[in-house]
């Protein structure tokens, strides 16, 4: 009764009949998906609306140049330095940007998160890939170390392309990536999730079925 799932990514479609926050998920991905290439094309194009799919990144002073690509689909929330000019950020890049949303430094990503549901419930976007605010890479070694959490066998783009991918069938895309006792706090992490050729993905089934 001690463990618990240590997570800091949500996964959520926000036009279900029920829950519109679906899923915890792993600190930025189900296997790296093969057929989204068109839409990931469309995606870093602008030619998707944030009504479809909102990445939504909680800075503190993290740089955040690595989604500059995703501008068009992209809140961030900034917690750190406010109101800094173009000239501040290009000798620090993790000085929050003009275009951020400021927060008051209280909580954590998990609060971020929250901020966004709550005042965003009605117009929520169909598919939000909430993330901390550092460019998501293999690995994670230990706070403020290094490691951007992603599973060995995912990418951000798998977690941005799910919902297309599935036809809009899914409500989350969750992956456990790690537990922690909380009497100890000593953590498991998972190593992988890469699917090897002798094994199969599981299907996702219709609401339907």
């Amino acid at each position: 009764s001690n463990l618990y799932p240590s997570n800091t990514l949500i996964l959520c479609r926000s036009r279900s009949t029920m829950a519109k926050v679906s899923a915890i998920l792993s600190t930025l991905g189900a296997v790296a998906a093969t057929g989204h290439s068109d839409f990931l094309s469309d995606l870093y194009s602008g030619k998707v609306s944030k009504n479809q799919v909102e990445l939504v990144l909680a800075q503190h002073d993290e740089d955040v140049a690595w989604s500059e690509p995703l501008s068009s689909v992209r809140t961030v929330y900034c917690k750190g330095t406010a109101g800094a000019t173009a000239a501040a950020r290009s000798q620090n890049p993790s000085q929050c940007s003009a275009d951020a949303v400021q927060l008051s430094n209280v909580g954590r990503e998990g609060h971020t998160f929250l901020h966004h549901i709550v005042n965003n419930y009605d117009s929520l976007a169909n598919w939000t890939v909430f993330s901390q605010a550092q460019a998501p890479s293999e690995g994670y070694v230990n706070h403020r170390v290094g490691g951007g959490h992603l599973l060995t066998g995912i990418t951000m783009d798998d977690y941005l392309a799910h919902h297309n991918d599935t036809e809009g069938k899914a409500d989350s895309l969750f992956l456990m990536s790690s537990k922690v006792h909380m009497g100890t706090l000593r953590h498991a992490l998972r190593s992988t999730y890469k699917v090897h050729e002798d094994q199969q993905t599981p299907k996702l089934s219709s609401a339907s079925e």
